[in-house]
């Protein structure tokens, strides 16, 4: 990406759908699963640090309470 993010996983119409890893120039990441390009079901993200920032369920990109 041009600002240097990577994504490594499956993709389908053009958008992360199912497992992937997502690491942003900052070295936060995200590994967990997509549904048309959004953070959805299980995932865990990491801060820039490498702190667990939520470990569990995503929905609409955002942590599940």
């Amino acid at each position: 990406f041009p600002d240097g993010a990577k994504y490594v996983g499956e993709f389908r119409d053009d958008e992360y759908n199912g497992q992937g890893t997502l690491t942003k120039p900052n070295g936060s990441k995200y590994l967990g699963e997509y549904v048309d390009g959004q953070r959805q079901g299980q995932g865990t993200q990491w801060g820039p640090t490498g702190r667990v920032i939520h470990s569990g369920r995503w929905v609409n990109d955002k942590p599940a309470p």
